[in-house]
């Protein structure tokens, strides 16, 4: 394993050459400044980490691959980068398409993509991503989103900002188990976001302590929704301590379940604006006083992000985590 220094002033000029030169599991450690159309397929595992301010990888025409500015095809690792501007001329562009192994995001920014993040089907993929930023991605057609997760193993999302994904989902999954913690789901008020969050597959799901807000303009009246293409997996949901905001002018369905296996289970909720907060099989066993809930806030959400999730934060979860050059200056060793 070694450290390849990219960009100006680097070992590499660009991620795409520091991608052909780096073997198995080196570490390629992105310099500040702006890498435009500088996309990759990545097919060996690798770690890339944003230095110093963080670097901004851009694409400003459509992508010649059609897919992704990087294509994942093994473990891989993004840390501290910005990642804007996919666009494909089918409309499915994405920041990074996963296509098999494990996929780690770290403190990444994601803006104006037609999709953020895409997984695609596979049995034994995983993913983690943790204190990232998602703004105004989507391409407006209702099937791209912010997070679009296949049919997987298991995904994590924990202490992640998403804002303003423009008429698709901020989180769409069809995995075998997923779990959302101390994340936030925000809209200004003429935001076109559809669900929060869409468990297409249904599955196990853990959803706790997230703040949820939606704008007076968005396109669906549902924070949550179940099972909405295929009972595929056995569902076993539980949506415990979090708070839902509504700032629509018509009823507002907190939950949807449509799965027929098992009933899905609300506890410790706060609810302003909701009409109906579970709507389909389960139970609302407690829920919360919206007020005190909100002024409490939702706790830690550990090191690496604010100490509560109140919407004047919440914007701000991945800016102020940038990786110091002190930190990561690494070795500088190139290969031939």
């Amino acid at each position: 394993m070694a450290d390849l220094r990219v960009g100006k002033g680097g070992d590499i000029p660009s991620i795409s050459e520091a991608v052909h030169v780096a073997v198995a599991h080196d570490r390629l450690l992105i310099l500040p400044g702006v890498y435009a159309e500088d996309q990759a397929v990545i097919d060996k595992p690798l770690s890339f980490v944003g230095v110093g301010p963080r670097p901004l990888v851009v694409s400003t025409l459509p992508i010649p691959n059609g897919e992704a500015i990087f294509i994942t095809h093994c473990d891989v690792e993004f840390t501290n980068l910005e990642i804007a501007g996919a666009l494909a001329t089918n409309g499915n562009g994405s920041g990074i398409r996963h296509v098999a192994g494990t996929l780690r995001i770290n403190r990444c920014v994601f803006r104006d993509n037609q999709n953020a993040v895409m997984v695609q089907d596979n049995a034994e993929t995983e993913v983690f991503i943790r204190t990232c930023r998602f703004e105004r991605n989507g391409g407006g057609c209702g099937h791209t989103h912010a997070v679009y997760i296949s049919d997987i193993k298991a995904a994590l999302l924990q202490g992640c900002a998403f804002l303003d994904t423009r008429v698709g989902h901020h989180l769409k999954t069809r995995s075998r188990a997923t779990v959302v913690h101390t994340c936030y789901f925000g809209a200004e008020p003429t935001s076109t976001t559809s669900d929060c969050i869409c468990l297409a597959f249904g599955g196990m799901a853990r959803i706790s302590n997230n703040l949820f807000v939606k704008g007076r303009s968005s396109d669906s009246i549902r924070f949550i929704s179940i099972s909405t293409e295929s009972t595929h997996h056995p569902t076993d949901v539980s949506i415990t301590d979090n708070i839902f905001i509504s700032r629509m002018h018509r009823p507002v369905i907190g939950v949807l379940n449509l799965s027929l296996r098992r009933p899905v289970v609300l506890n410790g909720n706060a609810f302003e604006n909701v009409v109906i907060k579970l709507l389909g099989r389960g139970t609302v066993a407690k829920t919360r006083d919206f007020n005190h809930a909100f002024t409490q806030g939702l706790g830690s959400l550990g090191s690496d992000s604010p100490p509560n999730l109140a919407p004047n934060l919440a914007p701000n979860l991945a800016s102020d985590h940038d990786i110091t050059a002190q930190n990561q200056t690494g070795t500088g060793v190139q290969r031939n």
